[in-house]
């Protein structure tokens, strides 16, 4: 089974976990720009998964969660 940019699958699930994990870390951090940074990071993590998975029953799932983590985004903006 092929992967992405000849690295194998498994390992690309290893990283992207990796990834999630960071995220979370930096979204519960009390640093409102580390938070900003997280979910614009989330964001773009989760669009590049609908682009990548095309329209199904997850689809609209993840159509929340992204729209969830924009709305923090802008929520945490600086006043």
């Amino acid at each position: 089974m092929g992967g992405f940019l000849g690295i194998p699958a498994h390992i690309w699930l290893q990283v992207l976990g990796v990834l999630e994990i960071a995220i979370a870390v930096m979204l519960v951090t009390q640093l409102r720009n580390i938070q900003r940074i997280a979910s614009l990071a989330a964001g773009a993590y989760i669009a590049g998964v609908l682009t990548q998975t095309g329209w199904n029953d997850i689809a609209a799932r993840d159509i929340a969660i992204l729209t969830s983590a924009l709305a923090l985004f802008f929520l945490l903006r600086e006043e």
